[in-house]
């Protein structure tokens, strides 16, 4: 039985003031507090998690599930 592994991306996204007004976006993949990538295979737990962080983030934060099978 194959099990479902789920991540968190973070996607920032900035936009220059110069003239050209370029739009920079940047995904990275979250880490645990020991520096290594964060993984479960609970969903509900990072969904909750990407809710909390949506819901208090920056301007220009968006965190969503990343799904590895």
């Amino acid at each position: 039985m194959k099990i479902t592994t789920y991540q968190i991306r973070k996607t920032m996204t900035t936009q220059s003031n110069n003239i050209k007004k370029k739009v920079k976006v940047v995904s990275i993949i979250m880490n645990n507090s020991l520096g290594y990538v964060f993984e479960t295979n609970n969903f509900d737990e990072v969904s909750k998690m990407c809710e909390i962080l949506n819901t208090r983030g920056y301007d220009g934060y968006k965190y969503e599930i990343n799904t590895i099978n």
